[in-house]
């Protein structure tokens, strides 16, 4: 994948808006996302998802689906599962996710074939690792939107119907920093380029704060200075 190509990572406490975000991005820079049918990548024909982004949890659910794991009720995987599957690919690497995606979105672009310079949104950044794995590449940002959290409760409480305590077991989970390969949503927050409040619910609110940050960006007005991001790589930041 070409080092310049614009690839915009999101990150953020659970019910932040981190993925009503990624949406909006990627609607905006016109991202185009291509998704497998079913839940294994290397089947099936590719097929472009409108206003979309991809996301990490893509993997952590083929992982679940692999490993012959429940879905509940609702069809889906419980949070509390793909966070430990999550953890568990971490440990062979902590920019494992990051590496694993940016390979995929490459492979599924040669399937489809034509041009592969539209830039890229990852929506659910979770771990430092992923950060300085996408590090490598010099036009690659990070949003982090955050939000009381009270008004992240009020935003999810009707997925977890009511049940407020399994929604800070999960929130906690993704604060859990003494795990190197870990949920660590504060770290990621710290090293981000750009951070956004989202306490409000009204979603123009949110999006004119984004499309200020992204005017800047494709006018070249966020670009790390060359030996900042050297100091960065090197760890002294």
């Amino acid at each position: 994948m070409e080092k310049d190509r614009l690839i915009i990572g999101l990150t953020g406490s659970l019910g932040s808006g981190v993925s009503t975000s990624a949406k909006y991005i990627a609607k905006v820079l016109q991202s185009k996302v291509y998704r497998i049918a079913g839940d294994d990548w290397n089947s099936g024909t590719p097929a472009e998802v409108q206003e979309e982004a991809y996301k990490f949890a893509r993997i952590i659910e083929e992982e679940a689906q692999k490993r012959g794991e429940k879905r509940n009720v609702k069809g889906k995987f419980d949070r509390e599962l793909l966070q430990r599957i999550g953890n568990e690919l971490r440990q062979k690497s902590t920019g494992y996710l990051a590496r694993e995606i940016l390979k995929r979105i490459c492979e599924v672009e040669k399937k489809i074939g034509g041009g592969n310079s539209h830039p890229i949104v990852i929506d659910g950044i979770k771990n430092s690792g992923e950060v300085i794995e996408l590090r490598k590449y010099c036009n690659f940002f990070l949003f982090s939107i955050d939000s009381y959290v009270e008004a992240r409760w009020e935003r999810v409480k009707d997925k977890y119907e009511g049940r407020q305590l399994d929604f800070y077991a999960d929130d906690g989970r993704d604060h859990n920093e003494n795990i190197d390969y870990g949920q660590q949503v504060d770290k990621c927050v710290y090293l981000s380029d750009i951070l956004i409040n989202n306490d409000s619910d009204i979603k123009k609110e949110l999006y004119d704060k984004i499309d200020s940050y992204l005017n800047l960006i494709k006018g070249g007005g966020l670009q790390l200075s060359y030996a900042l991001r050297k100091r960065y790589d090197a760890g002294i930041l």
